[in-house]
């Protein structure tokens, strides 16, 4: 009985796993990471690794494996996100990550405009 919930766990986890493979793609070849959440995808990853301590913490293969494999692709979107943004901007400061995360801001310099 144990093995066959092992196996149903490693085979949700590997399609969790992979429904992230087809955005990498995506965005390894169209090198647009434009429409990306940094928000979305730091807190995404923070919570992989989290599921990861909590397999270990339980021996679960399927939960370790699947979080993994995850976090992977999870992370290589989250680094597309930010070298890319960067190297856009030639590698200056401006532009801040929270602003991948759909928060918009008003600087000193914008309100002292508007007066």
């Amino acid at each position: 009985m144990t093995n066959s919930i092992e196996i149903i766990g490693l085979i949700a986890g590997g399609f969790t796993s992979i429904a992230l493979f087809p955005q990498v793609v995506k965005l390894w070849r169209s090198r647009s990471t434009k429409d990306i959440s940094v928000m979305m995808y730091a807190l995404f990853c923070c919570g992989l690794a989290l599921w990861i301590a909590y397999g270990i913490l339980i021996s679960s293969l399927p939960v370790i494996l699947s979080n993994v494999v995850t976090l992977v692709f999870g992370a290589a979107v989250l680094t597309m996100k930010l070298v890319w943004e960067r190297e856009e901007q030639g590698s200056g400061v401006e532009g801040s990550w929270i602003e991948g995360c759909g928060v918009e801001g008003r600087g000193a310099s914008e309100g002292e405009a508007n007066e």
